[in-house]
């Protein structure tokens, strides 16, 4: 499916993460989300990997402090408002 932004979202069996994004050549995002998780926690890692998109995390080098970053944006750091657009 494509979301709302243009990015391609997949729900993958047997995916051992809960969730990643990845930046292709052409400029487009794939997201990718574990199946089996609850629709609430898919819209949680939805939010997650989408933050690693808008705050252009794939410019960063440092791997720790994208996630420290980006869990910080997970604990109230501003992406609420979209949970309302995630069906």
């Amino acid at each position: 499916m494509t979301d709302q932004f243009g990015n391609n979202v997949h729900f993958i069996n047997g995916f051992r993460c809960k969730g990643a994004v990845t930046c292709n050549e052409d400029g487009s995002y794939d997201i990718f989300i574990r199946a089996d998780l609850s629709h609430e926690e898919k819209v949680r890692v939805y939010l997650h990997e989408l933050s690693h998109i808008m705050n252009d995390d794939f410019s960063k080098t440092d791997v720790q402090s994208v996630e420290y970053e980006a869990h910080k944006r997970d604990k109230g750091g501003g992406l609420e408002d979209l949970s309302t657009h995630v069906d």
